[in-house]
C-alpha cells in the first residue's frame, strides 16, 4: 500500500519501499543509464536459504556459516544454466523450483525442474494449478503427482539436478589435487546438517573423515575427490558422491529424515532395493549399490529454458507494477533505477 508520493526528484515511499531514482546524482548517489531496474536481471527460484539459521535447534546452538550446501545448489545450477540471477521469491509470486523436496511449495503459474516431494502425503490439500513440470526426482515424485491429477505430459525425465554439478563445474574440479584431501582418508562421512554434531559425538576417532553439510557444494564436490566410499544421511551427500563415480552408503539419520526422498532417487536411477544401513560402522563393512551412470547431455536437455524465460518475464512484469506508482514513469526507457529499502 502506497502512503504517498513525492514528485520532484523526491523519493515514492511504498510498503515495501522501493527508491526510485533519476539519472543524475541525487543524494550523493551517481545513477547512469547502465543502472537497470534489477529484477530485468533476476529471476524468482525456490532454494532454503540457511545461512546464519540453526543447524539443530535441539540440541545444538551452532549456525550455519555458509548454507546448506545441497539448497545452495539450486541457486548455484541456475546462476550457470542462465543469465539471470536467482531470488528468494515474494509468497504469491510466480517461480521456478528445481533441486530439494520443495514441489509441495508450488502455485499456479510455476515451473518445476527435477524437484521432490517429501513423502505420499505431500500435496494433501494442495489446490494444483496449471503448474508446469518438466522433470521430477523420481517415480515415487511421480505417482503422488499423477494421483493428484497435476498435469504430468510435460515430464520427460526422472533425476536430480544435482548429479549436473560435476558436469558443468568439471574443469575446476580437474584443477583441483585430491591430495589436499589425504587426510581424510578413503571414506569421508557427510552428515545431513542435523545429524553432524550427533554423528560427531558418536564417533570421535573418525572426524577426520568428516565432511560437513555447511559448505558450498563445490567444496563439497572437491572435498570428496579421491575418497573410495561416501557414507552419508544426507541425500545430496548421496547424490554428489555418485555423480563423481564415488560408490556411497545411506546410513539413517538420527535427525529423523523420512527415507521417501531417498528411495525416490535410487528408483529413478533403477534401484529399487536400497534400504539405510543403521551406523557408520555398519556402512564401513557393507558393500555399496552400484554407481549409476548419468547422461549428463541429455538431462541438461531437459532444461526449460523457454518457459523459464516467460516466467521471467512475467516476474518482471509484476514488479513494474509497483514503478508505475510513479508519474510519467515510462517503462521502455532506461531512465530509473530501483533499489529496495527497509529504511527510507
Amino acid at each position: 500500500t502506497i502512503s504517498h508520493i513525492e514528485t520532484d526528484m523526491k523519493a515514492i515511499k511504498t510498503s515495501p519501499q522501493p527508491k526510485i531514482l533519476p539519472v543524475g546524482s541525487v543524494d550523493g548517489i551517481t545513477v547512469t543509464k547502465e543502472h537497470r531496474v534489477e529484477t530485468q536481471k533476476e529471476l524468482p527460484l525456490f532454494w532454503w536459504l540457511a545461512k546464519d539459521r540453526l543447524m539443530n535447534g535441539k540440541i545444538y546452538r551452532g549456525m550455519f556459516k555458509h548454507g546448506n550446501f545441497g539448497d545452495d545448489a539450486s541457486e548455484l545450477l541456475i546462476k550457470k544454466l542462465t543469465p539471470f540471477t536467482p531470488v528468494q521469491p515474494a509468497a504469491d509470486q510466480n517461480k521456478l523450483l528445481a533441486i530439494g523436496s520443495v514441489l509441495h511449495r508450488a502455485i499456479d503459474g510455476d515451473v518445476v525442474w527435477g524437484s521432490g516431494l517429501k513423502g505420499t502425503d505431500a500435496l494433501e490439500g494442495h489446490p494444483g494449478g496449471d503448474i508446469f513440470v518438466r522433470a521430477v526426482r523420481g517415480p515415487m515424485t511421480l505417482d503422488v503427482l499423477n494421483k493428484a491429477d497435476w498435469d504430468t505430459s510435460n515430464i520427460t525425465e526422472m533425476f536430480d539436478p544435482g548429479v549436473l554439478l560435476v558436469h558443468l563445474w568439471k574443469e575446476e574440479l580437474a584443477k583441483y589435487n585430491p591430495e589436499k584431501n589425504k587426510a581424510k582418508g578413503k571414506i569421508r562421512i557427510l552428515p545431513h546438517y542435523r545429524d553432524e554434531i550427533v554423528f560427531k559425538r558418536w564417533n570421535p576417532k573418525l572426524h577426520h573423515h568428516f565432511i560437513s553439510a555447511d559448505n558450498h557444494p563445490l567444496t563439497v564436490l572437491k572435498q570428496m575427490l579421491g575418497a573410495e566410499l561416501v557414507v552419508s544421511s544426507s541425500l545430496h551427500g548421496i547424490i554428489f558422491a555418485e555423480s563423481l563415480g564415488i560408490p556411497a552408503i545411506w546410513i539413517d539419520s538420527p535427525g529423523k529424515e523420512a527415507h521417501f526422498k531417498y528411495l525416490d532417487y535410487y528408483a529413478s536411477t533403477g534401484r529399487t532395493n536400497v534400504k539405510a544401513l543403521d551406523s557408520i560402522q555398519d556402512a564401513m563393512k557393507a558393500n555399496a549399490p552400484e554407481v549409476p551412470t548419468f547422461d549428463f547431455e541429455k538431462l541438461l536437455k531437459t532444461f526449460p529454458e523457454k518457459e523459464i524465460q516467460e516466467l521471467q518475464t512475467r516476474s518482471q512484469g509484476k514488479y513494474k507494477g509497483v514503478l508505475f506508482t510513479a508519474p510519467d514513469f515510462n517503462s521502455s526507457n532506461d531512465t530509473f533505477a530501483v533499489n529496495w529499502s527497509d529504511s527510507m
